[in-house]
């Protein structure tokens, strides 16, 4: 995203899993999430076909302090 004083207001398009990791990060506590929507995949006979192996570490990328400030914000405006 480009710096601009209009992206409060949605001036660019964000996909659907940016928002899922924004999202679980900030519920994270400001550690990252790297989402995913396939954790295995096995048949009926129980042959397992994929199982999701490259589990990332997370790391904090927001202090904890500014996720809990937005969190109050947040629930203030409810």
């Amino acid at each position: 995203l480009q710096p601009d004083l209009s992206l409060a207001l949605g001036s660019n398009s964000v996909s659907m899993l940016e928002m899922a990791t924004v999202n679980a990060t900030l519920a994270n506590g400001g550690a990252s999430v790297f989402p995913y929507a396939i954790k295995k995949i096995v048949s009926e006979k129980g042959t397992l076909y994929y199982e999701r192996s490259d589990v990332k570490r997370s790391r904090q990328v927001v202090d904890s302090y500014y996720v809990n400030e937005l969190s109050v914000m947040m629930q203030g405006v409810l």
